[in-house]
């Protein structure tokens, strides 16, 4: 029976993860006869995979120090930790591990596409648990490894802080270095760790990981720009009409792998995919020709388009989208390209198409004569920014 901090857990992962990549049912047969509970909770994103085990302390009974540390060491830091390394076991040695997403569609998520791996837990309790308890941020197993912990109060200001999946994914891996490398005061509340990745994002080339009391402030005045970076408006009209395309996928299977190369995205590449979007949208309006508009991610490696196109039928639309998509994806050497095309047809409506390109990079003579003698792209200018904004102190103004 789902208790309420798994349908608290449940309601923002669907929100802030969307219902695709979110799965709250997670039972399966890992043999005949057999059911398991895989989870708690799951988030997949195609590479990734995030592991929720979630544990909850009613109200009533003793609420003393000493009964509140018992239950935070059985059931968090014990029970929570053997659930998760069952979850690992399921993993390593079931075939198949058929769950069902928030949308009510069935994956098997046993897949060689999962490249990491990341285990949370999550507690919520109506009492005032014993400070080394709060301090407790991850525990440690031979088996499954580091395990996130978080309170769920701590869980929902990471969340409402970083607003893209792409960018918790970022933070989890960020926090897993600075809780694995330097050994936090237990004066270090989680706001002072989501400061500090935010002040000095990513950690690739840092080595000081010592953390701030101070660092918490960054927390307060960062400027969230969600305007800037939000295409949900896009989004909307991903899921009917995506043309056939070169990954040998099903249709249904595209729409998620194209939505889950979207929602990995960091705020300045959203930020970047929305001032192209716009510019294909002024450009279809006003009747110009415009070379293709592109964007590669630096973290996911999966390559975009953008093109608008003039008045033509919508075959020809398909084959000049797929043709430019499997050209852009050849020329940077990748293995994902996705494709979106922009143009008015009979009215005012403009019609967004999607096309995603999916194998491994080979050489190709065609592909090459045509690069060289009429190249039908942009050049792609890399700019590395800052990802976050800050309000000024006022000592600083």
């Amino acid at each position: 029976m789902t208790n309420l901090s798994e349908s608290l857990v449940n309601l923002l992962n669907q929100s802030h993860f969307y219902k695709e990549f979110s799965f709250a049912k997670n039972r399966f047969f890992p043999e005949p006869g057999s059911e398991q509970e895989f989870a708690d909770h799951v988030v997949w994103l195609r590479d990734t995979l995030i592991v929720y085990q979630i544990k909850e302390r009613l109200s009533g009974g003793s609420s003393s120090i000493k009964s509140e540390r018992a239950w935070f060491r059985r059931k968090v830091l014990g029970l929570a930790k053997k659930q998760v390394k069952d979850s690992l076991d399921f993993l390593r040695r079931c075939p198949n591990i058929k769950i069902v997403n928030q949308r009510g569609d069935v994956f098997d998520i046993k897949t060689p596409d999962i490249k990491r791996i990341f285990r949370v837990v999550i507690y919520r309790t109506p009492n005032v648990l014993p400070r080394d308890c709060l301090a407790q941020k991850f525990v440690t197993s031979i088996s499954a490894g580091l395990i996130h912990v978080f309170s769920w109060p701590d869980y929902l200001m990471v969340l409402e802080t970083l607003i893209t999946p792409g960018e918790f994914i970022e933070y989890l891996t960020c926090r897993k270095d600075i809780l694995g490398q330097y050994r936090l005061p237990e004066r270090m509340t989680e706001k002072n760790v989501l400061g500090r990745y935010l002040w000095l994002p990513p950690l690739k080339a840092v080595t000081d990981y010592r953390i701030d009391e101070d660092f918490s402030k960054h927390v307060d005045r960062l400027i969230s720009d969600v305007g800037k970076f939000d295409i949900s408006y896009i989004l909307d009209n991903l899921r009917n009409n995506i043309e056939e395309s070169e990954s040998n996928l099903e249709k249904n299977t595209d729409y998620y792998y194209i939505l889950v190369e979207l929602v990995k995205l960091q705020r300045l590449e959203l930020m970047a995919a929305k001032k192209r979007i716009r510019k294909c949208l002024e450009a279809v309006e006003s009747g110009s020709l415009e070379l293709p508009y592109r964007l590669t991610s630096a973290s996911s490696h999966c390559g975009f388009l953008f093109l608008p196109i003039q008045s033509c039928n919508i075959s020809e639309e398909t084959k000049l989208l797929v043709n430019l998509t499997v050209t852009s994806k050849y020329e940077q050497k990748l293995q994902r390209h996705v494709g979106i095309s922009f143009a008015k047809r009979d009215s005012n409506i403009i019609y967004i198409r999607w096309v995603l390109v999916d194998y491994p990079w080979k050489h190709d003579v065609r592909i090459d004569k045509l690069l060289g003698e009429e190249y039908p792209f942009r050049s792609l200018r890399e700019k590395i920014g800052f990802p976050y904004r800050f309000q000024r102190d006022q000592k600083d103004k």
